[in-house]
């Protein structure tokens, strides 16, 4: 499977299809959340989608904990041993719409529903602990072992002890409990309307979410690690992309972390950003955070070489150039960057600094290098560009242009080589000594625009007209493009205090629902990334939202940094949403201007 995956060393492929060995050599710990996640406490990890969420999750199973230190001897014998249970919730058992349907049906039983459901997802848990013995865990393994722990389980769920007791077995008994559920469910459906019409259980005990003493789970896990593993290890139940579990579901992770039961079971969960609100558990009481939980963010906003995000692509980038054998071992030298653009660069700071050398002494800046790191990047594109446009080449620029999300470096680097084989088709892959500027360029162009082509225009054009949805795509393609073109014209201003500007703000904390819902979709689709600031008054903490850098060559923007944010109001958003060309015209005629409060944010 190696070979296979480092044809293209940027390839990309869902983490679960890859194997330990390929995980373990190329995660990097350094420069990640890794030592936030391997406490013994549970922990919330948000991140878009492509931000490295399974891939930390699937490096904390026992396989690559194992390879990672040297034997499984190691592991159980270092400091903070664990057992990762990877569980992954898009999956049809987790998102299965006739459960929806039957919680909200009023015409059900709706506690026993629940029950039935809390039941089905233990079993789920269940079963992804017993593969992770079975599948990594197995130089443990003996029938003896596998037997005790075969009895205790079938005890609990009142089963039969005949047969083979192995925890294949036994895994085989978990999937005919839900077996059970599904057939309960299956047979009210059938026979809805008719007098005898109720649900009833098929199972002889339904298992709850307790982590109590015998309980269920604390059964299951007990038994295993008491038998097999002779260890008090804890257990890091890994729910990945739980932004896909029903609400009733995210309860009953809830419920898990409510109990704090950190020496038994440490739950993490991953999602994307505002994807999981259900924040109460099964009893409806409020999991809250540093009480309950931790809270992890793996998206970056910083991408400069003094960041870590800058260090963890270079490392990534360079574990699989030299994984897949290259021969060029710096990531900078495979893409580098255009040289007539370096030139150009090189001539706007030389000009930038004649400019700071004019001003009169009373309004110089402190700093003169302060002033052409601010100033010298919007006079390239101001005077320097002419008739041409920016290319944005090279390794920095696409690093600032992946904006924090890992897999929007690697999928651009991977089409990059192909389009260079297309053109090269006898060179050996691991040859290659660069990729030329036309390549970068046309990838990133083409990358950049693709977008907003998958995530807005596609599926608008799939909406029904006047439906919610079509609404929402509708108003973020039109907020998009009305921004940016605020964004561009304050570019272009050579008079702006700061012309770098890619981000804003709301005036309204209490807004209008239509824009609420547009500016969550945009954060849940990664077109802007939020970060929270406090508001000119003081009194109130507000949300920002900073432009997906990945766009700026769409629209021919800065994505090297910036600096500020424009605080707009609400009504001036709804005429971006509503009516893109008069938005323009408020902005031309400085009418905009006046109601825009222009805040230093971050300058880095």
């Amino acid at each position: 499977m190696t070979t296979e995956v480092l044809k293209n060393p940027f390839e990309i492929k869902p983490p679960e299809e890859l194997s330990a060995e390929l995980i373990q050599k190329l995660f990097v710990k350094e420069y990640t959340e890794y030592n936030a996640l391997i406490g013994n406490y549970h922990t919330f990890i948000f991140g878009s989608r492509g931000s490295g969420k399974s891939m930390h999750f699937r490096f904390l199973e026992p396989k690559c904990q194992i390879i990672d230190y040297g034997g499984i001897k190691e592991f159980f014998e270092s400091e903070s041993p664990f057992i990762g249970v990877y569980i992954n919730c898009n999956k049809g058992d987790f998102t299965k719409t006739d459960f929806s349907n039957l919680i909200s049906s009023k015409e059900t039983n709706v506690t026993q529903v629940k029950k039935m459901l809390t039941h089905y997802f233990v079993m789920d848990i269940a079963d992804c602990t017993l593969k992770t013995y079975i599948e990594q865990l197995d130089v443990l393994l003996d029938e003896s072992k596998e037997e005790k722990v075969f009895e205790k389980v079938i005890n609990w769920l009142g089963g039969e002890l005949g047969g083979k007791k192995t925890l294949n077995e036994l895994r085989k008994v978990i999937y005919g409990e839900k077996k059970k559920i599904d057939n309960s469910f299956n047979e009210y459906q059938q026979n809805y309307g008719l007098p005898e019409n109720r649900i009833v259980s098929k199972s002889s005990r339904l298992a709850d979410v307790s982590l109590d003493e015998n309980s269920f789970l604390h059964t299951l896990f007990n038994s295993l690690r008491d038998e097999i593993i002779n260890k008090n290890i804890p257990y890091y139940l890994l729910f990945d992309e739980a932004n896909e579990l029903l609400d009733f579901q995210k309860e009953i992770t809830n419920t898990l972390i409510s109990q704090r039961k950190h020496s038994l079971a440490s739950i993490k969960v991953s999602c994307q950003p505002l994807s999981y609100k259900i924040f109460t558990d099964l009893k409806d009481r409020h999991i809250q955070e540093t009480h309950d939980y931790y809270f992890v963010d793996l998206d970056s906003l910083y991408t400069t070489d003094k960041f870590s995000y800058y260090n963890r692509l270079k490392q990534i980038a360079e574990k699989r150039l030299d994984i897949a054998g290259f021969k060029v071992k710096n990531i900078s030298e495979l893409i580098p960057e255009n040289p007539e653009d370096l030139k150009k660069k090189k001539e706007s700071e030389a000009f930038t600094a004649k400019e700071y050398d004019k001003l009169p002494e009373n309004k110089k800046p402190i700093s003169k290098t302060n002033y052409i790191r601010k100033y010298s990047m919007a006079r390239f594109f101001q005077l320097f560009l002419k008739k041409t446009s920016y290319s944005y080449t090279g390794f920095d620029n696409l690093v600032h242009f992946s904006s924090g999300i890992i897999r929007s470096f690697l999928q651009p680097c991977f089409l990059m080589i192909e389009k260079h084989r297309e053109s090269n088709p006898s060179i050996d892959i691991k040859e290659i000594k660069f990729l030329s500027y036309e390549v970068q360029r046309n990838i990133i162009e083409k990358y950049s625009s693709a977008l907003i082509e998958a995530e807005i225009i596609r599926p608008m054009r799939l909406e029904p007209q006047g439906s919610e949805k079509r609404k929402i795509l509708v108003g973020l393609n039109n907020l998009i493009e009305s921004l940016c073109i605020a964004f561009k014209m304050r570019l272009n201003d050579k008079k702006s205090r700061e012309p770098r500007i890619i981000s804003f703000s709301v005036k309204e904390s209490v807004r209008d629902d239509n824009l609420q819902k547009i500016l969550d979709y945009s954060i849940q689709k990664a077109f802007f990334h939020p970060k929270w600031y406090r508001a000119k008054s003081g009194n109130e903490i507000l949300e920002c939202f900073i432009l997906n850098r990945r766009l700026c060559p769409r629209f021919q923007l800065d994505l090297s940094s910036f600096q500020g944010r424009f605080e707009i109001s609400q009504d001036l958003l709804l005429v971006a949403i509503n009516d893109l060309n008069e938005f323009k015209k408020l902005f031309v005629k400085e009418k905009l201007n006046e109601e825009i409060i222009q805040l230093e944010l971050f300058d880095f």
